[in-house]
């Protein structure tokens, strides 16, 4: 994964893949679970 940190604020991006015998609802889930964990990282490298 990769920040894009300008001044004060960091950008990133995930995202996910739909193949034939992807569910949705998963790959969302997933997308979620990619960002939370780069909001974790950057919570923690804050304090």
């Amino acid at each position: 994964r990769t920040f894009l940190v300008k001044g004060s604020k960091s950008y990133f991006q995930v995202g996910g893949a739909i193949v034939y015998d992807s569910d949705p609802e998963a790959e969302y889930q997933e997308t979620l679970d990619k960002a939370r964990a780069l909001i974790d990282a950057l919570n923690t490298a804050a304090t």
